[in-house]
């Protein structure tokens, strides 16, 4: 082996870590989600990915493929912050039409207490 390769020890040539839990399709499958909607949250996307995907995986997941896709927490901020004025302004009119006696609000807000002491989603 010293005479042919120069290296006293057999490289592996297995792949060494953790395979991936989520296959190259199924990731893509997030980062459209996110380009269409920035704003959702990592629960909201693993929902998404266990009812349309019929895959099931841990926060942690989701939050280290998209980090290495190169989706940060700034990055979703600025897609966000990129909505369509337009849409905004046609909603505002529409809206204006009613008085503030008569819209009613729901919140989808999770019992999760872990949740409440989070700054990020």
């Amino acid at each position: 082996l010293w005479r042919r390769t120069g290296d006293m020890v057999k490289h592996s040539t297995r792949h060494h870590g953790h395979s991936r839990l989520l296959e190259r399709e199924d990731l893509q499958y997030v980062l459209d989600l996110i380009k269409h909607n920035a704003t959702y949250f990592l629960g909201k996307l693993l929902h998404l990915l266990r009812t349309n995907r019929f895959i099931s995986v841990h926060y942690t997941t989701i939050h280290r493929e998209l980090e290495r896709a190169g989706i940060s927490r700034k990055r979703l901020r600025k897609i966000a912050a990129e909505r369509d004025e337009l849409g905004r302004a046609a909603f505002i009119g529409r809206m204006a039409q009613y008085s503030p006696e008569e819209l009613g609000f729901i919140d989808e807000m999770s019992t999760d207490r872990r949740v409440m002491g989070r700054q990020y989603g």
